[in-house]
This record gives structure tokens, sequence and C-alpha cells, in this order.
């Protein structure tokens, strides 16, 4: 009975381990417009995905907020200039590169950027506020964009003290 019931758990592991490595390859879209046909229409907002994306790969997990958005765009500057994007020295590059999750892996020779987000509005799971750094690796053509919420760590480096005594978010 004993070995039934471990070869029952073993099995229930292995399923979960299985099904959660699938999730890692993320879902691809060819364009915008076949994202908003199949479900991943938040993350595509959150991410700022521009119209004229193509081979897009979205990679996400509901429970946390986290994601990771790649695709191939010819704004990439634009999204930098509007988003308000700053740039990432090579002394802080492995410290971006380290915070992609998802078993994704960038370039070596990218740009990264990143700006931090504090939104004080309310969210569903009752949490009144959350700090968010999105960052970014762009070739100029491929973007790659990912986020971390409340992470205090990556916070204190990136998201720094201003002169008034806040931080700059």
């Amino acid at each position: 009975m004993k070995s039934k019931s471990n070869g029952l758990a073993f099995s229930l592991s292995m399923v979960a381990f299985v099904i959660s490595g699938c999730s890692q390859a993320g879902r691809s879209y060819d364009s915008l417009s076949k994202i908003v046909n199949e479900g991943d229409l938040s993350v595509a907002k959150a991410a700022a995905i521009p119209d004229d994306a193509s081979s897009i790969n979205i990679r996400s997990d509901a429970e946390t907020g986290l994601y990771y958005v790649s695709y191939d765009t010819s704004h990439a500057v634009r999204y930098i200039d509007e988003s308000g994007m700053l740039r990432v020295g090579k002394g802080l590059a492995p410290l971006i590169r380290d915070s992609l999750g998802f078993a994704a892996k960038l370039p070596p020779n990218i740009d990264l950027y990143y700006r931090c987000i504090i939104s004080l509005a309310p969210l569903p799971d009752v949490r009144e506020n959350y700090h968010e750094i999105i960052m970014m690796g762009s070739d100029g053509r491929r973007q790659y964009l990912w986020n971390r919420l409340n992470d205090g760590d990556l916070e204190a480096i990136l998201c720094r003290p201003v002169g008034n005594g806040g931080r700059q978010f």
C-alpha cells in the first residue's frame, strides 16, 4: 500500500514538473491581433507591445503578475523614449540580466534599459500598492521586456532616492 502511494506521489510530482517545464517555453504569436484572440491581452497591454510587433513570445505567471515578452518591432527607439526607460551602465548589466526569469536567455550584445514604477491603486488581491521595475533589452529590432514586483534588493540599487527624500519611480 505504501509503495502504491509513493508511486502515486512520484507520478503527480512528475506531471507537475512536466507541466511547469512546458510553460517556460511560452506562447508564440505572429502578430498583436492574434494575441487578442488567444487571451494574453493583459500581458500585451502591460508590456505595451506596439501594433507592428511580430514573432511575439509571451511567458507569464498570472499568480505573481510577472511576465517576459519578446518581439520584433521597428519602433524600439520610440518605446524607449516614450516610456522613460533609463539605460543600464555596464556595471549594472549583470544585475539586470540576473533578474530575468522564466528560464529565458538574452542575447549577449544588447542594450539594457529599465524604469521604476509605483502604483498606489488598490489591486484585487488586497495589496494597496506595489513597486514594479520594468526591464528591457533591445538590439534595435528585437525587444525583450520583463518585470519584477516588490523586489526590494533590486529596487534599492535601481530606484535611487531623490533630493526630496522620496524614490525615483
